[in-house]
């Protein structure tokens, strides 16, 4: 979990009581809200002079079915019902793909906008045919 920079700054107050035994790992968990093991990595460890932050999208970093994405989506136009297995079996063993099954399923099983842009060619809104 990373935190927004407010949150990090209330968890900090914490770490001189941590240190000096005053409060418990568990007793700082209940006052904040945050898991045990969120306090235990934000506070145990030498922690930087500046807030954890994210990537612009929101992700920490580039995943490895990102850059077969345009494959997948080539596969899923051509069959629309096809099975995120079979898909993750040619990922596999036509393009080298190393990433696990579970990425190939949640990158499939995914919102059409994350993979497309939009979902206006799929719903009519943009094409000619008039909506159902």
């Amino acid at each position: 979990m990373v935190l927004d920079p407010q949150r990090w700054l209330e968890l900090l107050r914490f770490r001189g009581l941590l240190e000096s035994g005053t409060m418990s790992l568990s007793e700082i968990s209940r006052e904040t809200g945050l898991d045990r093991k969120t306090v235990r990595k934000y506070l145990s460890a030498p922690g930087p002079a500046t807030p954890p932050r994210r990537s612009p999208s929101g992700r920490s970093r580039a995943r490895v079915i990102d850059e077969f994405g345009p494959v997948v989506d080539s596969m899923l136009r051509a069959e629309v019902l096809m099975k995120a297995a079979v898909i993750h079996e040619r990922l596999a063993q036509q393009y080298g793909f190393t990433g696990n099954y579970q990425r190939v399923k949640l990158y499939a099983d995914g919102p059409v906008e994350d993979r497309r842009g939009t979902r206006d060619h799929i719903q009519g809104t943009g094409g000619d045919a008039p909506p159902v």
